[in-house]
C-alpha cells in the first residue's frame, strides 16, 4: 500500500512540473508578444511623431517611452514619463483671459490632447465667475466643441478685461 501512496505522488509530482513548465512557457511567450507589441507601439509613435508633428491622434494617454536595454522584474519593458509634470492652468474669470486660452492650446498641443476631451479638461479648472459662465454654456450647448467653447470664451472675458 505505501508503493501504491508513493506512486501517486510520483505521479502528481510529475504532473504538478509538467504543468509548472507549460505556465512558465506560456509566460515567456506572452511576455515575448508584449515587448515586441511595445516595440511597435513606440516605432509607430516616433514615425508619426516626425511625420505630423500637429497631429492630434495619439496612442496613449500617458506620453512615456521605453527604456533602452530596461527590463522590469517580471520580464517586461519598463516606462518612463516623458514629461514629470505639466500643470494645466486654472483661470477665475479675473486677469489675462487671453494669455489663459492660449496657455491651454499650448498644452493641449504638447499633451496632444483629443479634441473630445479639451472642453472637459479646461472647464474643470476653471473657478469663480469662469465657472459660473462655464455651467451656463454648457446649459445652452449640451456639449460644446472646444471650438465653441473658445468663440463663446472670447466675449465673455475679453470685454471685461
Amino acid at each position: 500500500m505505501g508503493d501504491q501512496i508513493q506512486h501517486q505522488l510520483a505521479q502528481f509530482v510529475n504532473l504538478f512540473q509538467e504543468e509548472r513548465a507549460a505556465n512558465i512557457a506560456r509566460q515567456k511567450a506572452i511576455n515575448a508578444r508584449l515587448d515586441a507589441l511595445t516595440k511597435d507601439l513606440v516605432n509607430s509613435k516616433v514615425d508619426s511623431e516626425s511625420t505630423d508633428h500637429t497631429s492630434q491622434n495619439r496612442s496613449w494617454k500617458g506620453k512615456s517611452r521605453v527604456a533602452e536595454g530596461s527590463k522590469s522584474d517580471a520580464g517586461g519593458s519598463s516606462f518612463i514619463p516623458r514629461y514629470t509634470k505639466l500643470d494645466f492652468p486654472r483661470f477665475t474669470g479675473q486677469g489675462d483671459s487671453l494669455g489663459w486660452l492660449n496657455r491651454c492650446d499650448h498644452f493641449f498641443r504638447h499633451q496632444q490632447t483629443l479634441d473630445e476631451e479639451k472642453v472637459s479638461f479646461a472647464s474643470f479648472h476653471l473657478e469663480g465667475n469662469a465657472q459660473l459662465w462655464f455651467l451656463q454654456l454648457e446649459t445652452n450647448l449640451a456639449k460644446p466643441s472646444w471650438d465653441e467653447f473658445k468663440r463663446y470664451y472670447k466675449p465673455s472675458f475679453w470685454a471685461s478685461n
